[in-house]
């Protein structure tokens, strides 16, 4: 397993605070934004980003989806793992490179998604 700069974008502090403990758990660097506002500034300010964990539903000018196609535009190499308590209407809407885990998720099936 290689470690990863990951951006977690999740609006509920529990779930966020869980999930980054699960990520840092496995080794990863983990960066917390709780909205769109705050993950697009992390992205313009930092180049060693290379994962992107995004709850579909947060607050701001984007999802947890636009968030992560943001991201693409700008670096096409990123991996993304979305993330929802409820199911995706659409799994057309995943960016390109994207994949979903339905929440409440295990430690090791988010190890598995930031690893795939």
């Amino acid at each position: 397993m290689s470690i990863r700069t990951i951006l977690l974008v999740e609006d509920q502090p529990l779930v966020r605070l869980m999930t980054a403990d699960m990520l840092s758990e496995s080794g990863h660097v983990v960066l917390e934004a709780e909205n769109a506002t705050q993950a697009l500034a992390y992205l313009e300010q930092t180049s060693d980003i290379d994962t992107i964990v995004a709850d579909v539903n947060i607050p701001g000018p984007l999802n947890g989806i636009g968030v992560s196609e943001f991201a693409l535009a700008r670096r096409p190499d990123l991996r993304v793992v979305i993330v929802s308590g409820s199911s995706l209407e659409d799994p057309a809407s995943l960016p390109h490179c994207g994949r979903f885990l339905p929440k409440p998720y295990l430690p090791q099936d988010l190890a598995d998604a930031v690893a795939d």
